[in-house]
């Protein structure tokens, strides 16, 4: 009897759990499937605000980049409208001594990565391209361009150990993309010939008539010498 109870026992345990999980089951996947809903739905919205956010970042990003497309294509219409500007007479030299032609460009913009050429007639005497400096035939040595400055726009160049034969007009051209810009700078040596005339025109204001007349022998001999002077002056530069 005992056994039979028990198997009674457990066949009514059996029973009622099977009863109790037809109860739980379903409640427990409807609570199942409504979260998984929730969850969904919470990460649909979650997904639609990072898209919003996306949306707007891009939009900034398109903002910013026409904003520096702008400034850059102002930039570089500042540096295309350059304008060049020598001095306002003539850059007087002696022979042997050194010399600068002043140029420079006019908003004193970087002349950094542009092309400097410096002319006299046709022949090239100082090039800088491509961050080089290049001498040109017959002016090794002698020629140079003051580099830290160009950062400024200075662009002059400088004649060292000048000659007579170095006297006339150069032409400096600045090209920057294709945009190219010249200016003529005109160099005239002063000779012994000139300095003479200059000391013997002071001195004669300071004397009279009488003083400054070239009829003395001993003034005539003194300017003699400065004639002489000049010519082998000459003679050794040639």
């Amino acid at each position: 009897m005992e056994e039979i109870r028990e198997v009674c026992e457990g066949e009514a345990r059996m029973e009622a759990e099977r009863n109790l999980m037809k109860i739980i089951l379903p409640e427990l996947q409807r609570n199942i499937l409504a979260s998984k809903s929730k969850m969904q739905e919470e990460f649909s919205r979650q997904m639609e605000e990072k898209d919003r956010e996306l949306e707007t970042l891009r939009l900034r990003v398109r903002e910013l980049s026409c904003t520096l497309l702008e400034e850059v294509y102002k930039y570089t219409a500042e540096v295309d409208e350059f304008k060049l500007f020598g001095p306002c007479g003539a850059e007087k030299y002696q022979c042997r001594s050194a010399v600068t032609l002043s140029c420079h460009l006019s908003t004193e913009i970087s002349a950094v990565a542009m092309e400097i050429r410096w002319f006299k007639g046709t022949d090239c005497v100082c090039l800088y391209k491509n961050r080089k400096v290049t001498e040109g035939r017959g002016y090794e040595g002698r020629v140079s361009l003051f580099t830290q400055e160009l950062q400024r726009g200075n662009v002059s160049l400088q004649i060292r150990n000048c000659r007579g034969s170095d006297g006339g007009d150069y032409l400096c051209q600045v090209t920057n993309g294709d945009t190219t810009e010249e200016c003529t700078v005109n160099m005239w040596g002063i000779s012994l010939w000139t300095r003479a005339l200059v000391r013997l025109g002071a001195r004669g204001a300071e004397l009279t008539n009488k003083e400054a007349s070239l009829s003395s022998p001993i003034q005539t001999l003194n300017f003699s010498s400065f004639l002489l002077s000049d010519v082998h002056s000459r003679q050794e530069l040639h």
